[in-house]
């Protein structure tokens, strides 16, 4: 979804693993997947579902006073479409929505079909965290070292290189 939608906006949208939309270190959207396993009368699951929600800045918001605790980590300054460039400058959520729509939906169908591996390389070349200092919400510090091919982040820590997958995990850069 990350690289779908980084794609169809503008050359200089990054990801952070897992689930937002950076520029230039400040953060311009988020993403969100659930998942569902839906069921029919009494036969066991025959497809697994997917909600896919977008969340993207078309104009910068104005930042709001923190209330977060000393030892949080502060949130990522926010952008926005309007400013990647002029010529985004002028775009209306609906003609962003028409940008970035059907190009993800060609690639949740691509994604069905093939799996993370068809958006591995696209990802690696749009990956903000690489070779970053981060810390992880348990409290785990390490250089990000690109992504598995199941998408699970790489941690490389002072004794081993650990995959992270786990929902509740938040990176920020050191």
């Amino acid at each position: 979804v990350g690289v779908s939608v980084a794609r169809a906006l503008h050359p200089a949208v990054q990801l952070k693993w897992p689930n937002d939309l950076w520029v230039h270190d400040h953060k311009l959207g988020g993403i969100l997947v659930e998942t569902a396993s839906i069921n029919t009368a009494g036969k066991p699951a025959q497809r697994r579902y997917a909600v896919v929600g977008v969340g993207l800045n078309i104009q910068t918001p104005a930042l709001a006073p923190s209330h977060s605790h000393a030892d949080a980590p502060l949130p990522m300054p926010p952008t926005s479409v309007h400013a990647l460039d002029d010529a985004c400058a002028a775009l209306t959520a609906g003609l962003v929505l028409t940008r970035v729509a059907p190009a993800l939906v060609a690639d949740l169908l691509r994604f069905e079909r093939e799996g993370f591996a068809a958006f591995a390389t696209a990802y690696a070349q749009r990956d903000a965290l690489k070779g970053r200092s981060v810390r992880l919400s348990d409290g785990q510090e390490g250089v990000a070292d690109g992504v598995a091919p199941d998408g699970s982040l790489w941690l490389l820590s002072d004794t081993q290189r650990i995959a992270i997958s786990h929902q509740e995990v938040s990176v920020r850069p050191c």
